[in-house]
């Protein structure tokens, strides 16, 4: 039974990070500039890749990791729309 409570608890985690890295008023000026900064440095398939990218996060991982690599992934997404649907 703790198991079930522990994997639940991580996804509990996972979902919480999405949801702050979707929400630039959940995040610090600072850290949306750095992210933006990394993500603006990135060539086309490089966003493309980044984009992509799944990562199987462990129950454990550390928070703000999980939020800045899914803040990463969306403001890839978002360049590359704005570049044109294949970033070129």
């Amino acid at each position: 039974m703790p198991d079930d409570l522990s994997a639940h608890l991580g996804l509990a985690r996972r979902m919480r990070a999405i949801a702050v890295a979707a929400d630039d008023a959940a995040l610090t000026d600072d850290v949306l500039k750095a992210a933006r900064a990394t993500v603006e440095s990135l060539a086309p398939e490089d966003l493309r890749s980044l984009a992509d990218m799944h990562i199987m996060f462990k129950d454990d991982a550390p928070f703000d990791v999980m939020v800045g690599f899914w803040l990463r992934k969306r403001l890839a997404a978002e360049r590359l729309q704005g570049l044109g649907a294949h970033g070129r």
